[in-house]
């Protein structure tokens, strides 16, 4: 990383004053793109060689990417960098309808703005196009829509996983789960008159624009709150909501007479949404209502309709006192050892969900409680102690939801959500129906989206499968949650996508290593004379790498292994978490470290690892091996039962350790073969074997013995609530190990995995949730290693069900799998049935 320079403080500079900075660099820039800058010598070229530089991607927040390439904040009317749909009509989500921008328009409003003879001009083309000059626009090559990318650490973690969790679910440790807590997004409005109400509704029957443009917020979200609506935006979408639910009713509605002492209401839905919904209810509004209209509605509750007016809005009322509000209701949960929250509507009788959609939302003052409260986050919290994570992840503070753990940083919120509430929850709500699996369901297809979109590698099928969950996941919750509003990062995160086409895997242009360098350059003491700031900065880094570089080298190691030692504690850099993680990916190399104070010694194998490796050595390689004692002819060679033990591997940068040296380190998934199903088991020995070919050369190879995890079985794997997710929910094994051990060669290492012991109660022994963390290959299970490469899978339903309710789209191919495949979105239980998995 090079250090250009060093904005002074102690304030950011304004949207203008940047340009004075940017313009240093610009200036810098131009020549080394034309006609660029010639170097008389390098180290590869000593003739001399022509260097051209380009500045392409701008990596940051979304406020300073905004403010460095010249667009509005995203509090603005074009909050989007990459299309202009007006922040009014946010919740739409279907990019067919969304104004793409042109970087030759977006040229010339900058430019009108940067020639603008007054600030007042200025001004009105700032607010009228959303775009101000930026220097960077002087580089002829410059694209501000397409350099400017989505930076997926902010976006994903620190706002929309941050968001789901703090806003949706109203995370507060200090709160039971299901009390009504306020705060961001819980903004609602007192219910209007009647007679407000009634014009309101008068207008809603014309069905036009400028009818219900005449009514206030108020009485549109009240309106829209009648109805079950969405109601969570600013008028003009509350307007459209209104518009769009008129236009797709069967009938046009009857339009009720104006409302007055003297005429009453015959409005029969009017009366029941009035009766049936969250807001207040008085007699006095009751009583507008004809007398066969309350009746009507007092034989739907089985309540006497005998009396008059006044009887009949009585034991309506009294009906609607009774009803327990959705918060309230009991979920009781029947397949789970630990209960969960009462506090969320859950009954054997309420409508099953699909994961296609929800059927109940949280209407109401329900949408403000709290889903992770007090009981919620104390389950997550004992999952937590429960669970064994490798040395590199960064794991969710102890104090998770308490208001005394401050903010999350970007690596707690991921393991936060992706690792430990996704296990706490599927073991709670996995087997739940109503909205309580709804609310599952969409958290974890954002869990899946996050997940695909951070793969270390990326090919076409993953990018359509992020927007596909993506995209369910914004639409599903718009229906949960109607009173919240979309904030533009959910927006922002489907174009996402086209940013992993243009630039590849997130790990190499989102910001862990330039917030860590902030960080560090923050911590740094320094005498404030800036300009020598940056060349003591850059001599000091090079100084350090060249040092940390030639320490790597194997001859100067083992000279100085004391001044290694002593230069590793001082450096004292924590290796955890997803910064060095990416840097760690590029580093393709296998290195066995064992122990060097003192000289690891050869040990014999013991009998079932020596017949392990004979076994795979026989099966990989053209000449046979045998073993020592046993009789060979003259083509076989002795196989040596002697080994040196190692304490640790690097495979990739990251490092895997024997069982008895750590748990954590040693929980894999792996492949005893090439062609193999991958399985979950324990690294028991890391060891450096050595062995003769038929030349008489040696061959030196490191291996490991594995001692696998024991599959569920096939009466116990539709119990398993986790494979209902494939890909971002892991699957359950028994908590016991095989007897023999398998051996594998470093590439046979697919990834570690997170292991939490758990008691299911449809399943009598105990079990282990294996949880993989690969961010490589694609989706790990027990019985499926499915990575779908240039497709999406559309619809998973059992075979009986698909000619009834599969929406079919085009199909390019059609994979009927064999035996069980657990992957029911319905929320009932899985069955043995086929499964049809219909790949678009």
């Amino acid at each position: 990383m090079y250090l250009v320079g060093i904005i002074p403080g102690p304030t950011k500079p304004s949207t203008d004053q940047i340009n004075h900075f940017l313009k240093l660099l610009v200036d810098d820039l131009l020549p080394f793109w034309n006609p660029g800058v010639t170097f008389s010598r390098t180290a590869k070229y000593p003739d001399g060689r022509i260097i051209r530089i380009a500045l392409i991607p701008i990596v940051c927040d979304l406020p300073a990417a905004k403010q460095i390439a010249g667009f509005s904040g995203i509090g603005s009317k074009f909050f989007c960098s990459y299309c202009l749909l007006p922040s009014y009509d946010i919740d739409n989500v279907d990019r067919s309808q969304w104004p793409p921008r042109d970087v030759e328009t977006h040229r010339k409003h900058a430019t009108a703005y940067r020639d603008a003879a007054t600030p007042e001009e200025r001004q009105r083309l700032f607010d009228q196009f959303g775009v101000r000059w930026t220097e960077l626009l002087r580089l002829p090559y410059w694209d501000p829509i397409s350099f400017t990318v989505v930076e997926s650490m902010h976006i994903l973690y620190l706002r929309i996983l941050r968001y789901h969790c703090r806003v949706a679910w109203r995370m507060n440790v200090d709160l039971e789960d299901g009390e009504i807590a306020s705060g961001e997004g819980t903004k609602s409005f007192a219910r209007p008159s009647d007679e407000d109400m009634c014009n309101g509704a008068e207008a809603l029957a014309t069905g036009t624009f400028a009818a219900l443009d005449t009514c206030t917020k108020p009485v549109l979200y009240h309106l829209c709150q009648d109805r079950d609506l969405r109601r969570a935006s600013t008028k003009r979408a509350l307007i459209k909501t209104l518009l769009n639910w008129v236009r797709e009713r069967p009938s046009k509605p009857f339009i009720p007479p104006r409302p007055s002492k003297k005429t009453p209401q015959t409005d029969a839905e009017s009366a029941r949404l009035l009766v049936e919904g969250t807001a207040t209810v008085s007699d006095v509004s009751l009583l507008r209502f004809t007398k066969p209209i309350l009746a009507s509605l007092c034989d739907g509750k089985s309540l006497r309709r005998s009396g008059n007016k006044s009887d009949l809005v009585g034991r309506l009322l009294d009906w609607r006192g009774e009803q327990p509000p959705l918060c309230a209701k009991q979920n009781q949960y029947d397949n789970n050892v630990h209960d969960a929250p009462a506090n969320f509507e859950n009954s054997p009788d309420s409508p099953r969900t699909e994961h296609s959609g929800p059927t109940r939302d949280m209407n109401g003052d329900q949408s403000h409680c709290v889903v992770l409260g007090q009981s919620l986050v104390t389950e997550i919290r004992k999952d937590m102690l429960r669970t064994e994570l490798p040395t590199w992840v960064s794991k969710a503070p102890k104090a998770l939801g308490s208001t005394a753990q401050g903010k999350l940083s970007a690596d707690q919120w991921r393991a936060a959500c992706t690792i430990n509430m996704s296990i706490t929850l599927i073991r709670l709500w996995g087997g739940k129906n109503g909205v309580t699996k709804a609310m599952l369901n969409n958290f974890m297809d954002l869990v899946t989206a996050v997940e695909l979109g951070c793969m270390f590698i990326i090919s076409p099928g993953h990018i359509n499968q992020y927007e596909f969950y993506m995209l369910r996941y914004l639409e599903n919750f718009k229906d949960l949650y109607k009173t919240l509003r979309l904030v533009p990062s959910h927006h922002i995160a489907l174009h996402l996508g086209e940013f992993l086409c243009s630039f590849g895997p997130v790990h190499a242009w989102r910001a862990f290593a330039f917030e860590r360098y902030n960080y560090l350059l923050q911590r740094e003491n320094t005498n404030g004379k800036f300009g020598e700031i940056e060349l003591t900065m850059m001599n000091h880094t090079c100084r350090v790498a060249n040092v940390r570089t030639l320490i790597q080298e194997d001859h100067i190691r083992s000279a100085i292994c004391e001044m290694v030692d002593a230069y590793s504690n001082f450096a004292n850099e924590d290796r955890r978490g997803t910064r060095i993680r990416d840097v760690l990916q590029s580093d393709k190399t296998v290195t066995t470290q064992g122990q060097t104070h003192p000289a690891s010694k050869e040990v014999i194998l013991e009998d079932k690892i020596y017949s392990a490796l004979l076994q795979l050595i026989d099966t990989t390689e053209e000449h046979r091996y045998v073993a020592e004692g046993v009789p060979r002819s003259s083509r076989q060679l002795f196989l040596s039962r002697k080994a040196v033990p190692s304490n640790r591997i690097l495979i990739c940068g990251v490092s895997y350790r024997p069982s008895d040296f750590s748990h954590c380190d040693s929980n894999i998934i792996f492949r005893s073969a090439s062609d193999s199903r991958p399985e979950a088991g324990r690294i028991v020995k890391i060891f450096l074997h050595h062995r003769y070919s038929p030349n008489q050369s040696i061959i030196e190879e490191t291996f490991l013995a594995v001692q696998p995890l024991i599959p569920l079985s096939d009466i116990d794997i539709p119990r398993d609530p986790y494979r209902q997710y494939p890909i971002a929910g892991g699957f359950l094994c028994y908590n016991q190990y095989h007897n023999d051990r398998r051996i594998i060669r470093p590439s046979g290492v697919i990834c570690h995995f997170a292991k939490t012991i758990m008691r299911i109660q449809s399943i009598r022994q105990p079990c282990v949730h294996v949880l993989p963390l690969d961010r490589v290959g694609g989706p790990v299970t027990n019985e499926l290693y499915l990575i779908l490469i240039d497709y999406v899978v559309v619809e998973v339903y059992g075979a009986p069900r698909a000619s009834s309710r599969t929406r079919y789209r085009h199909v390019r191919s059609l994979v009927v799998t064999e035996g069980v495949l657990p992957l029911d979105r319905v929320g009932g239980p899985v069955t043995n049935e086929p499964y049809l998995i219909l790949i678009d």
